[in-house]
């Protein structure tokens, strides 16, 4: 009787990584249909040990042996030191670890623990993990060809792949497409205009705190960056005919819940807006670009620039998701800031640049401080990791990654090392003005060829968010809690509510 009941036991310990993944609020939240496909896989599978338990009896003793032994397997593979002999770096193989989902700093206790490299598990997949801006870099640019960026789903809808994840041909092709339409012309041309939605964008955030218990700005902030960022790349604004149209289609396409709708839904929303985008950039072509009381966009550059990139519909869907990712990103950059800002209001009393209690700043220190405050906020909330895949074997600093295995390139927790950062969980964002830092010691935007192409843009627009909130403001927190992981990044608490309210 025993024998059947440790029998028992063994198996409906079994299937402990799917009970972990449930357990990781991230996957819930962001995966929810694959939460309850999971959940789903549990009930079939009780339902299984029960009709063993009572119609086939004498075949639990076996099944259980054989279960155990795959447990023993997995907790051997588990082990720190395993795969030394192959020099793969230490660390736990361990199925579908909690604790990076749940604990911000566990990268670091990591490598306090292995040094700055080791690995683990991203949920089933083995992973090597480098630590921070300088060894990444070393990795990269010694191994850029066998390093490939692992596609996220909505790649495969695109012909040529997304920017960020393309082939080195059509990379080669289609960046400096891009990176020449997001120049600082096209930026300063539409300052106007980005101030005007950050000026409506914070009065609304201050208008909602006034109720009970204030507001958690990520929303409004949300709304207000994706009208900066699709006007930036496309010129239609709120007065536009498809913008409300365009509004809805990315409400269905949000990015941060892909992977759990229906792929024929997000393809045939995506290639609505890539649509809307090659209309536009038909008309902008026709009437010979903008008018000359119109600011010029991104998409203008390009028809202006490259004309055949512009009737290309891997430039246009690679725009339709720009403008998803980009206003995504910095709203949650601007609500990092705001949060970042209310918490050291001493910065907010350095940026006020006519406050009649601070001395006078001349609007150039103002405008490097402003930045400056950007560059910290980066530094510390907003530079997660880069994501790379072993193509083949790749040997690095006296250990082996197996071709294959996914690498993850810590940046925040780079950017957080007392060596190279002094006092580095602190903000400071003075740091920036004494201290010029090396590519592979603050690379908030990525490394390589494949690093983000956004710098001018979150330069300009976070410069006018951190001046106006301090000029504008007086702010505080007024209810905050942990930090949680978002589907990308550590992001304020959500239990996190602000409170502005408008400067005399």
């Amino acid at each position: 009787m025993w024998l059947t009941a440790c029998a028992l036991g063994v198996l409906v310990i079994a299937p402990w990584p799917l009970y972990r993944l449930l357990s990781i609020p991230v996957f819930r939240r962001w995966h929810r249909c694959h939460a309850i496909r999971v959940a789903g896989l549990l009930v079939v599978y009780a339902l299984a040990i029960a009709f063993l338990v009572i119609f086939a009896p004498r075949l639990t003793l076996p099944i259980a042996a054989g279960v155990t032994v795959l447990l023993l397997i997995e907790r051997w593979r588990a082990r720190s030191h395993y795969g030394g002999k192959r020099q793969l770096p230490p660390g736990r193989l361990s199925l579908v670890p909690r604790r990076p989902w749940v604990d911000e700093a566990f990268f670091r206790g990591q490598a306090k623990r292995y040094g700055p490299i080791f690995k683990m598990s991203q949920y089933f997949r083995p992973m090597v993990c480098v630590l921070g801006p300088r060894l990444g870099t070393s990795l990269i640019r010694q191994n850029e060809a066998r390093l490939g960026a692992p596609p996220v789903r909505f790649n495969a809808f695109i012909p040529g792949g997304f920017i960020r994840y393309m082939n080195d041909d059509n990379h080669a092709k289609y960046r400096p497409v891009f990176q020449a339409a997001l120049n600082r012309r096209v930026l300063e041309a539409n300052r106007a205009l980005f101030d005007a939605q950050i000026k409506q964008g914070l009065a609304k955030i201050s208008v909602a705190s006034r109720s009970p218990g204030g507001v958690h700005p990520s929303g409004d902030l949300n709304e207000m960056l994706f009208c900066v960022v699709l006007f930036l790349f496309t010129g239609i604004d709120e007065t536009s005919q498809s913008f409300e149209e365009l509004k809805e289609l990315y409400r269905g396409l949000d990015i941060r819940k892909a992977g759990c709708g229906s792929v024929n839904n997000e393809v045939r929303l995506a290639r609505r807006i890539a649509a809307i985008l090659s209309l536009r950039a038909g008309d902008l072509a026709a009437k010979g670009g903008v008018t000359p009381d119109e600011p010029p966009c991104v998409l203008s550059e390009i028809v202006r620039q490259h004309p055949k990139a512009a009737r290309d519909v891997t430039v246009h869907l690679n725009l339709a998701y720009m403008i998803q990712i980009g206003s995504s990103d910095l709203a949650g950059l601007f609500t990092w800031m705001a949060k970042l800002l209310m918490d050291n209001p001493q910065w907010l009393g350095k940026l006020r640049v006519t406050d009649r209690q601070n001395p006078m700043l001349s609007s150039s220190d103002d405008g490097e401080l402003a930045g400056n405050v950007v560059k910290e906020a980066l530094r510390l909330e907003q530079s997660e990791y880069i994501f790379r895949k072993a193509r083949e074997d790749i040997e690095f600093d006296g250990f082996v990654i197996p071709k294959g295995w996914l690498v993850r390139i810590c940046i925040r927790d780079g950017h957080r090392d007392a060596a190279v950062f002094n006092d580095p969980n602190q903000f400071d964002a003075d740091r920036f003005k004494s201290d010029n830092y090396r590519r592979d010691e603050y690379s908030p935007l990525g490394i390589g060829r494949h690093s983000c192409l956004g710098n001018q843009v979150i330069d300009v627009v976070g410069r006018l968010f951190a001046k106006e909130l301090a000029n504008a403001y007086d702010g505080r927190v007024i209810a905050d809690g942990p930090r949680q992981y978002g589907r990308a990044h550590w992001e304020p608490s959500a239990n996190l509510r602000l409170e502005l309210t408008p400067r005399q």
